[in-house]
């Protein structure tokens, strides 16, 4: 049914993705096809310490008991960004990459992002970049702080200024 099934505990390797057996996040974007496109993410808490690349045609959908995978709002579906895995140039942390991609859509999920580490960070739930056509419903993103600014540089000396015609230094004492 287009569906491939996610839950914490997940497989990430081998035949998953089914209620079953349902497969891991990050293992569940090699499973994504044009015929599976839709992750559905079991209530609970899933830690990442990388991006995630999002790739276009997909539904992330969150909050299905585990056990039924039906809807339910008892306890919400958590993805946790630590701040491990910078990426770098500029520097930054991101939970979900969305770079030139069309038609994502993330319903009821909570993500949560560390605090950055080092100089110059800044720091991401959903990090959009040249995207259409994406739907982002019920979705709490918890970022974490970003750091302090790169180091600057100290500026050259300026040129000496002149108080006499040719160059020549002013008396101090009016002379």
């Amino acid at each position: 049914c287009n569906i491939i099934y996610v839950s914490p505990t997940g497989a990430s390797s081998g035949a998953a993705g089914t209620p079953s057996n349902p497969a891991s996040l990050a293992y569940s974007f090699s499973m994504i096809s044009p015929t599976n496109n839709q992750i559905w993410l079991a209530s609970g808490y899933y830690p990442l310490s990388s991006t995630l690349n999002m790739v276009s045609d997909v539904t992330i959908e969150g909050g299905f008991d585990p056990l039924t995978w039906i809807k339910t709002n008892n306890q919400p579906s958590i993805i946790y960004r630590d701040n491990t895995n910078m990426l770098i140039n500029p520097n930054r942390l991101i939970a979900f990459d969305c770079v030139g991609i069309a038609n994502v859509r993330l319903q009821d999920l909570t993500i949560e992002v560390a605090d950055a580490t080092g100089d110059g960070a800044s720091v991401y739930g959903i990090h959009l970049d040249n995207c259409s056509s994406y739907s982002i419903t019920r979705v709490v993103v918890l970022a974490g702080n970003g750091t302090d600014g790169l180091p600057g540089f100290s500026g050259a000396d300026g040129i000496d200024g002149a108080n006499g015609a040719n160059g020549q230094q002013g008396d101090p004492n009016g002379g």
